[in-house]
């Protein structure tokens, strides 16, 4: 566990997650391109629902609400 530790602290870049050596290393400024973003279709369709759901008469407490969803 303390080697664990220790990785997660020292080793880890604590932004990325990646390895500190490489994100972090001087020569890598500008060695990085971002890729497009991908859509979860879950996420959209839980927020889609959410919005729709909301936009009624259940605004209030809608912290309070619980939301899921399933493979149609």
């Amino acid at each position: 566990m303390r080697a664990l530790t220790w990785y997660r602290r020292e080793e880890r870049c604590p932004v990325c997650g990646g390895p500190a050596w490489l994100c972090q290393a001087p020569d890598a400024e500008n060695a990085f391109r971002a890729n497009p973003p991908v859509r979860c279709h879950l996420s959209t369709e839980i927020q889609r629902a959410q919005d729709e759901y909301l936009a009624g008469a259940h605004q209030p407490q809608e912290q309070a609400l619980v939301w899921s969803a399933r493979h149609a």
